[in-house]
């Protein structure tokens, strides 16, 4: 009967052990559950919130020829937007690839390219505008870049926003509103079409 008794009482143990046991690794994996949850969503807020910053641009580069276009950059100096305002704008964008590099490379590409020098080749003007650059640090790394190049003008101008209210890029506006203090009465779709060659020729034959 003792015999009996003891073979229950270890039976009882093993299962209670068992139980104990199967609760603890129940218990353990639900925190890891948990910290796996969190440290998902840790890093879910992250790569959002470093997106979000990545893709934010912070400054904008002009570039004006016939094609005209205008390629925003971000904090870390990398193009994340190009968005021409023009056909030739959308010409030139299927030519280069300036997603995601840095603005000088991305602007060294645009400048080589084929399509442009056909532009320059015909003596055409390419102004090159950082907008709002107070510091001058992008202007300066831009003529260090490519304003060596013929035909190839780096400038910076401040933005207007009636610019993108008109269709056009803040290069070619600010070029407009230049001539308009010499030509009171010119429109701005006098100059829609005109490329910053004949904009420029313009503006330097006023009272001649």
């Amino acid at each position: 009967m003792n015999r009996l008794k003891e073979a229950f009482d270890t039976v009882k143990v093993r299962e209670k052990l068992k139980s104990d046991t199967l609760s603890s690794i129940y218990e353990r994996r639900r925190v890891s559950y948990k910290s796996v949850l969190a440290m998902a969503f840790v890093l879910l807020l992250m790569l959002g919130v470093g997106g979000v910053l990545y893709m934010t641009p912070v400054s904008s580069i002009s570039v004006d020829i016939n094609p005209s276009l205008e390629l925003g950059v971000n904090r870390f100096d990398r193009v994340t937007s190009a968005k021409a305002y023009n056909s030739d704008g959308e010409k030139l964008l299927k030519e280069v690839n300036v997603l995601f590099k840095k603005y000088d490379d991305a602007l060294l590409e645009i400048v080589e390219c084929d399509y442009i020098n056909e532009f320059l080749n015909n003596n055409e003007v390419l102004d090159i505008s950082v907008v709002n650059d107070e510091s001058g640090v992008m202007l300066q790394r831009i003529r260090d870049c490519v304003g060596h190049h013929d035909g190839v003008h780096c400038h910076g101008i401040n933005g207007d926003d009636n610019a993108h209210k008109h269709g056009l890029s803040y290069g070619k506006y600010n070029a407009y509103m230049e001539l308009k203090e010499k030509y009171e009465d010119i429109d701005i779709e006098d100059i829609r079409d005109l490329s910053m060659r004949e904009i420029h020729e313009l503006e330097a034959h006023h009272g001649h």
